[in-house]
């Protein structure tokens, strides 16, 4: 249709985005209800002249459709008005392969165009003339070849045989390119993978080993591999690591979920230890080899070979070795997985070899008598005997013979076998003669101190050492020794063989002490001069001077010096040789501060009740000796208070101990004890009613609230009225603020 220069179009059938119509009717407007299952290819009227003066019409419809459970119908045209866009152009190249399996993806490529320069194209595919997919969108050839590429999948129910991959192009007004069309082969695959597999190790082992699967499938291919545990490998090899022998089952699957199970036995693992039994020599002492026999065997691997003690290996089951020596051999046998038994064997009875003889003696001077201590041994047999010097024998193997001369002393020790050892010990190393010490010193006044001087001497084993007064020891024969005090010192010198020679001088010629001080004060409590009283004693060289507190310097051996305040005073001595001592003394009982005292009373608030002035009084050195209450009443209590009735003026009088004084005054004025006044009037209003007037004052705390006849309060107000109907008795009452109370009563008739 036309007018007007637009196009009126219908799309029903053969393009994209349109669900062929079953039928398509247009005539006259009016007949289109009748006429909507009725296809024509002109325009259809009943009457021409009513159809002049009436609207043309279409009608389209689709005949039934079955829907099955879950499924979807979308039924659709396009209609527009304007020209038809030019639909797209497409190409589509070969097939990758010809054969493909189920669920197989297939690559698809070639060119779309389109000849409109904005349009926008997409590209849908379709197997065998069915469901349609869409492989790619949003392409803007914009009139020039452009490429394309997408996957498609072969659809899992595929059957055996050729099929058909149809493509086409679409633009997003709705045209549809021409479908291009490819066959390609499909197989199907019923058959399972097959697989290979490889132990490592594949000869005896007792370790773990490792099953190595390799699977093929020469269709779909190998899917995934499940492992007796459940472990899943989705590749053609899988490795398994087992502990034990066993049939071990590993399920093989392709993708086309054809599976098959494929069992593995491993029978290579031996773990168990091999047998061995070692026989049981004679435990007596012997000076021959001994014969040791030894019996071995496995039963899974089989034994392999026995190492004897002397590294050589045998690989006979049964056998015999000989000892010829004392001590600890080992048996290994091995199996042919490796496992081995290790089996040891002591042997302690042979004795070929003489018994150990160690003399040994003090080498350093002595003084009297040296003792030859002996140490013997046998490992093997043991010990029997000791010979002596004096031609005693003894059985311990230790002991030690005691020899007062010097000279040479044999020892023979003998073990249970017989054999026997001589051992011969010098001894030249007695000394009885003590040494000589001699001390010297100077006698004169020293102030400090002086010098010991020591010389040792020994004509025998020499000096050794000599032990000095502060217990220090020093090896040389002569040196000096420091004193700084009086007192008595102690040398004692040793020689090699412990001999000693004791000398002990006293020194008291060392004059290193200061004068000694004593300073001593009254300790009570003084309001100006504390006098300190100092003496000094030196019982050397004497006092030479005394400097004061105050710099000023005496000579007398004692004094009085006042201090006028608190503090610490020090005095300095000097004796004739120039020692120092200094004293010091705390000074602290001078008080000259006055006592401190805070007031305050118990309410601030007015009342006509008592106020209590409360204080606390307090003095931090010679402390409170007196208070003067108000009333001139004398305590000596720091914190208390005193009960007044009146408001004035209170003074509360302080005296510490030594006369200072602190007078506090504080101002009473909260006091009201006076009632308040209430004067009462009334009036006969013109309504009939009474109108009491009331007016109130207080002087001294002022008016709180009036209370009503009514029980109303009233506060804030010095008059007011209250007006009543009925005659009768009427109370007021006002209160202060302190507490007071004035109660009036009218009467009206």
């Amino acid at each position: 249709m036309s007018g007007d220069g637009h196009k009126f179009n219908f799309l029903g059938r053969n393009t994209y985005g349109v669900v062929d119509v079953d039928a398509y009717w247009f005539g006259q407007y009016q007949a289109n209800s009748k006429n909507r299952w009725k296809s024509s290819t002109y325009y259809d009227y009943d009457d021409y002249e009513n159809s002049r003066r009436g609207d043309s019409g279409m009608a389209y419809s689709w005949r039934n459709r079955t829907l099955g459970p879950g499924e979807t119908l979308e039924l659709s045209v396009l209609i527009g008005i304007g020209d038809i866009n030019e639909p797209p152009t497409i190409t589509l190249n070969n097939l990758e392969k010809e054969t493909y399996f189920p669920e197989d993806t297939i690559s698809i490529s070639g060119t779309v165009n389109d000849p409109d320069i904005a349009d926008i194209v997409g590209v849908r595919y379709a197997f065998d003339n069915g469901t349609e997919y869409t492989l790619i969108t949003g392409i803007s050839p914009r009139k020039t070849e452009t490429q394309y590429s997408g996957i498609g999948r072969v659809a899992s129910d595929v059957t055996e045989g050729v099929h058909t991959l149809q493509v086409w192009a679409y633009d997003n007004h709705g045209n549809m390119s021409s479908v291009r069309t490819i066959s390609f082969n499909v197989v199907l695959d019923i058959t399972p993978p097959t697989a290979t597999h490889t132990l490592d190790p594949d000869d005896w082992t007792r370790d773990d080993v490792t099953i190595t699967i390799h699977a093929t499938d020469d269709r779909t291919g190998v899917k995934f591999i499940k492992c007796p545990d459940n472990t899943m490998f989705y590749e053609d090899t899988a490795t398994y690591v087992v502990q034990e022998n066993n049939d071990y089952t590993f399920i093989l699957e392709d993708n086309a979920g054809n599976n098959a199970s494929y069992v593995v036995h491993v029978g290579n693992i031996d773990k168990v230890i091999p047998e061995m039994s070692l026989s049981d020599p004679s435990k007596k002492w012997t000076k021959d080899n001994i014969e040791v026999k030894y019996q071995t065997s496995d039963r899974l691997s089989g034994r392999e070979r026995v190492v004897l003690p002397n590294k050589t290996s045998v690989e006979q089951d049964d056998g015999s070795y000989y000892i010829t020596e004392n001590g600890t051999y080992k048996f290994i046998v091995y199996d042919k997985a490796g496992n081995y038994k290790m089996q040891k064997i002591t042997i302690g009875n042979i004795d070929k070899i003489n018994p150990r003889l160690k003399l040994s003696a003090r080498e350093d001077w002595v003084a009297d008598a040296v003792d030859i201590n002996w140490e013997s041994e046998d490992l093997e047999s043991g010990v029997q005997k000791i010979k002596l010097p004096n031609k005693s024998e003894n059985t311990s193997p230790n002991g030690k013979y005691t020899v007062t001369d010097n000279g040479t002393y044999s020892f023979t020790v003998y073990d249970n076998v017989g054999n026997e050892t001589t051992v011969e010990k010098e001894i030249n190393n007695i000394d009885r003669i003590n040494p000589t010490l001699k001390i010297t010193y100077s006698t004169d006044w020293e102030s400090e101190e002086l010098y010991l001087t020591w010389e040792i001497s020994d004509e025998q084993s020499g000096i050794k050492e000599i032990n000095l007064p502060n217990g220090s020891i020093s090896q040389e024969k002569t040196g000096r020794f420091k004193v700084v005090q009086n007192g008595k010192y102690k040398f004692v010198a040793y020689d090699n063989v412990g001999n000693t020679t004791v000398k002990e001088v006293t020194i008291n010629n060392i004059d290193d002490d200061g004068p000694k001080i004593i300073l001593t004060m009254n300790p009570e409590w003084t309001p100006d001069v504390s006098p300190i009283t100092w003496q000094i004693v030196d019982m050397k060289s004497g006092l030479r001077e005394i400097v004061l507190p105050d710099t000023t310097i005496s000579h007398a051996t004692e004094g009085v010096f006042n201090a006028t305040s608190n503090g610490t005073y020090t005095f300095v001595a000097y004796d004739v040789l120039g020692n120092i001592t200094k004293g010091d003394i705390e000074v602290a009982n001078i008080d000259k501060d006055a006592p401190e005292v805070e007031l305050h009373i118990s309410t601030e608030e007015w009342t006509n009740e008592e106020v209590l002035i409360q204080w606390e009084i307090n003095d931090t050195q010679s402390g409170i000796r007196d208070i003067v209450t108000p009333d001139g009443t004398v305590n000596d209590v720091t914190v208390a208070s005193y009960t007044v009735t009146r408001n004035g003026e209170y003074i509360i009088i302080a005296y510490d101990k030594v006369g200072n004084q602190t007078t506090k005054k504080i101002i009473v004025n909260n006091i009201d004890r006076e009632k308040p006044i209430i004067e009462l009037t009334k009036q006969k209003l013109q309504n009939g009613k009474t109108q009491i007037n009331w007016k109130v004052q207080d002087n001294e705390s002022g008016v709180r609230e009036i209370l009503m006849p009514n029980n109303e309060k009233v506060e804030d107000a010095l008059n007011g009225t209250f007006t009543v109907e009925d005659a009768g008795k009427f109370t007021f009452v006002v209160y202060d603020k302190a507490g007071n109370y004035e109660i009036a009563t009218i009467e009206v008739d």
